[in-house]
């Protein structure tokens, strides 16, 4: 098998998905916007006082990314869609069932690489 710089550069995620900069921003934008958000309501006290931006101005970005942020993060590609429970059965059933599709994912990731 001869390795690229794609092969050595790109990880792989449980369910046999490349992990590259879409991956990472897809994934994390939502939790990147929240951060950012809470600092913007941090830095309202001080907005108009220090660097003359009106507070409300930074008040009401500050809300609106976290609700974008919000969007992202329910809506990202690659989360796990498993209920809450607290049943013992009902959990090792979900996740044999995770299990098996992370292995057929595998194989079949496998089977594309020997192509």
């Amino acid at each position: 098998r001869t390795l690229t710089l794609t092969h050595v550069f790109t990880r792989t995620h449980a369910h046999a998905r490349p992990m590259n900069f879409s991956y990472y921003f897809r994934q994390y934008i939502g939790f990147i916007l929240a951060v950012l958000s809470f600092a913007g309501v941090a830095f309202a006290g001080v907005s108009e006082r220090d660097y003359g931006i009106p507070t409300n101005t930074v008040l009401y970005a500050s809300v609106g990314a976290c609700f974008v942020g919000l969007a992202f993060h329910e809506c990202r590609p690659f989360q796990r869609k498993a209920r809450m429970t607290f049943s013992k059965e009902e959990h090792d059933q979900e996740w044999a069932a995770f299990k098996a599709e992370v292995a057929a994912a595998q194989a079949e990731a496998d089977g594309k690489k020997t192509d």
